[in-house]
């Protein structure tokens, strides 16, 4: 395998392997903490908007709580002038603004009036003698189980709907005032979205089938937020009973879960662009060098010419190897002619051994039969050598067959 493939393959395995862990770890750490985080926020959301209806509530009841002090006002000033004209404008006392109605009713319920609110004034939207008589009969069962003065609550009317409500009650020394007030302001989209404006968010109210076939689509429980960035809730009353299926409209999440989302996609074409420049740089600084050098060492190997030099002429790594090898070059040419020197010449004279004479001989005589030519040998022989050899031991002999070579 050659070297691009193994640096394409490893850089293959560690990308693969890098994704697969960041992956893993997105899916399996950062997601869910991000997810817990976000939910959090989402049910703070949730939570403001559900005090804000508290607060509503509690200015309901500041409303009941002046039409008291208008209706003791009246009271006091009954010997002196007939005031009961002016019943029915103590709503306006109290504040009718944003309100549907106000019901004004003694402790029987039996005698009641309804004064229409800034809200039903516009739209004629009062309610008929059923609905009365339902809001009337929760605001005193919960004015009879707390015993206080005021109350406030949240009512789903089969009337009206679901609607927010502020109760009073109060004894008169006078039968000429209503003892029981009870302020009502329909819980619609325009409190909702009224409200929810306020707190920067955007709320409205669905129904229940809408609410269950929306949560099922997107396969999220209440208090989860879906695909579209919306999060399903329930207002309740105080006894827990629903009374509302809300939906918010939460900002775009703020990271990716899908698995190749956008981002991990062009992550991923970055990432690999990346290494297929690594790789033709890598192609281009190394290996194709590296071939290069190959070459080189390939044709000094069949020629056997050991004098030649590896060219490369960068300072890096390779460089130095390449001088290592060109060093490795030298003492082999070096060596090389001493082997080519023992191996032609005689250790002892230094004249030409029978290896030298027998190539020389063929070489001869193969040119002297394409030329027609005549060869021709002289020898030479030391006579009595072996007795002065034998006389003067081996030194002596090889100082004579050096003197004679010379």
């Amino acid at each position: 395998m050659t070297l691009t493939r193994k640096a394409t393959l490893i850089i293959a395995s560690t990308m693969l392997f890098t994704i697969f862990s960041g992956l893993l770890a997105r899916e399996l750490i950062l997601n869910p903490h991000l997810k817990k985080i976000e939910n959090a926020a989402d049910l703070r959301d949730v939570d403001r908007f559900e005090q804000a209806v508290d607060r509503y509530r509690a200015n309901l009841e500041s409303r009941i709580g002046r039409i008291y002090a208008a209706a003791g006002l009246l009271q006091g000033l009954e010997g002196q002038l007939d005031w009961s004209p002016v019943i029915l404008q103590l709503a306006h006392i109290g504040g009718y603004g944003e309100l549907d109605y106000f019901i004004l009713a003694d402790e029987s319920g039996e005698n009641r009036i309804v004064k229409a609110g800034e809200i039903a004034e516009k739209t004629r939207h009062l309610p008929d003698n059923a609905t009365q008589v339902e809001i009337f009969n929760e605001a005193i069962s919960r004015l009879d189980q707390q015993g206080s003065a005021s109350i406030s609550g949240l009512l789903l009317s089969e009337g009206h709907g679901p609607l927010i409500y502020a109760a009073g009650r109060a004894n008169w020394t006078t039968d000429k005032l209503p003892s029981i007030y009870i302020a009502v302001r329909r819980i619609d989209d325009t409190l909702i979205a009224s409200l929810g404006e306020r707190l920067g968010l955007t709320v409205n109210a669905m129904t229940h089938d809408e609410s269950i076939k929306q949560r099922e689509y997107y396969g999220v429980d209440l208090g989860q937020r879906s695909e579209d960035d919306t999060l399903y809730s329930l207002l309740r009353n105080d006894a827990g009973d629903v009374i509302v299926h809300m939906r918010f409209k939460t900002a775009p999440r703020a990271f990716d879960d899908e698995i190749f989302s956008p981002t991990i996609v062009a992550a991923l074409i970055i990432a690999t662009l990346s290494w297929a420049v690594v790789i033709v740089l890598m192609k281009r600084a190394v290996i194709y060098p590296i071939e290069n050098l190959a070459q080189t060492m390939r044709r000094i190997r069949q020629s056997s010419n050991y004098q030649q030099k590896l060219n490369y002429k960068h300072n890096d790594e390779l460089g130095k190897l390449v001088d290592e090898y060109n060093e490795l070059l030298e003492h082999v040419a070096n060596h090389t002619s001493k082997l080519e020197a023992y191996s032609y010449k005689d250790a002892l004279t230094g004249i030409g051994n029978r290896r030298l004479f027998q190539e020389r001989l063929d070489y001869l005589w193969k040119l002297a039969s394409r030329r027609q030519l005549s060869l021709s040998a002289i020898v030479f022989d030391l006579d009595y050598f072996k007795q002065y050899n034998d006389r003067y031991g081996h030194d002596g002999g090889d100082h004579v067959l050096r003197q004679f070579s010379y």
